[in-house]
């Protein structure tokens, strides 16, 4: 069995015009939210889908969020992930 939590990344470098995350799972992840919020806890983008597979890759145009710090929230049926990261 597979007794780790998923692994989510974000990677959002000053060169890239794209945000991109990466979630890694033991299991098929199915239904999925991603959500990304700011500081305050608003939430300026959320999207809701479908992975069939073990893995999920999204980019996000980087140009829709201000500079500041986010929280890219994850949230399926076997768990929930919150990464924090940065748009400078």
């Amino acid at each position: 069995g597979c007794d780790r939590q998923p692994k989510v990344e974000v990677l959002c470098t000053r060169s890239s015009a794209l945000i991109d995350l990466n979630v890694t799972s033991c299991r098929k992840i199915g239904n999925v939210v991603i959500e990304v919020r700011d500081a305050s806890g608003r939430t300026l983008y959320r999207e809701e889908g479908k992975a069939m597979t073990a893995e999920l890759i999204r980019r996000l145009d980087k140009g829709t969020f201000p500079k500041g710090q986010f929280t890219m929230m994850v949230i399926a049926r076997d768990f929930s992930v919150a990464q924090p990261f940065t748009v400078e």
